[in-house]
């Protein structure tokens, strides 16, 4: 807790990023090498230090800083999967305590999100490819996505339900653009405020459907049944959604900016 409050300021001290990634180095390898011993004994704290871990994950400055913290959760969710694959016993004890989870889905997923931190998001290079062929974006995009699917492992359920929370309320705002098509091909805004916001809306669509997409699996299998109706009413979204752009040419608009010729494209 006093390192968390150190590196907060709160004692005025100024930390170099680099003691932040080895001290973010350091909980990972007490993630993985003592989290099980630590969880064994009830004196553990275990709620308050995913909760200092939270804060932490999300007051880092840098992306590269934060990505790290998302290695250390997918570590600690990791073993709780674990638990669930072997059956042991505890784990009904034991995996309750982790729906904090759901907290660290929810963060991310708005950390995602254009509409909530584009300053940061714009940051993110998207047309260099590193040796993994992927641009900086990308490679945001796709270890935030893995982490959400970490958590679907653990709580499929509820998962499924913010991430259905997100996708509807995106989808309504996308489906209004069909409002402001005029003359078939001509997209009209009234300012360069309103081109900026279906910006951002168009890339957490785009967002969207491959976190959308990365979920089918858990729609599949023994579950099949028990899942059919969500899986069904994602289906009618995206049988809409095709059939909305197919229809309106949404990739050949004439639109007041550029840029959203790329977003409708990519979406």
């Amino acid at each position: 807790m006093f390192i968390y409050e150190m590196y907060l300021n709160k004692y005025n001290f100024i930390f170099d990023f680099r003691f932040v990634d080895k001290f973010t180095e350091f909980l990972g390898s007490f993630v993985k090498s003592h989290l099980r011993r630590f969880e064994s004994n009830a004196q553990f704290p275990i709620l308050a230090f995913l909760n200092i871990l939270f804060k932490y994950t999300f007051e880092q400055q840098r992306t590269e800083s934060y990505l790290a913290c998302l290695d250390v959760w997918n570590i600690c969710v990791e073993y709780v999967q674990g638990l669930i694959s072997s059956r042991v016993p505890e784990a009904e004890v034991i995996v309750p305590k982790y729906r904090g989870f759901l907290l660290l889905v929810s963060e991310v997923l708005k950390q995602l999100q254009f509409r909530a931190v584009h300053e940061k998001l714009e940051e993110l290079d998207d047309e260099d490819f590193d040796d993994d062929e992927e641009t900086e974006w990308q490679h945001y995009l796709r270890a935030s996505i893995e982490c959400i699917m970490r958590v679907a492992d653990v709580f499929p359920n509820d998962v499924l339900r913010i991430i259905d929370t997100s996708w509807k309320e995106t989808m309504s705002v996308f489906m209004q653009v069909e409002s402001r098509i005029k003359d078939n091909q001509n997209l009209i805004l009234n300012s360069e405020e309103e081109c900026k916001q279906l910006h951002y809306v168009l890339r957490d669509f785009a967002s969207l459907l491959q976190i959308v997409g990365r979920l089918s699996i858990l729609f599949i299998g023994e579950v099949f049944q028990e899942r059919l109706h969500a899986g069904n009413e994602f289906m009618k979204h995206l049988i809409v959604i095709v059939t909305f752009s197919s229809n309106k040419k949404l990739y050949a608009l004439q639109t007041p900016l550029e840029q959203l010729n790329s977003d409708f494209i990519e979406v």
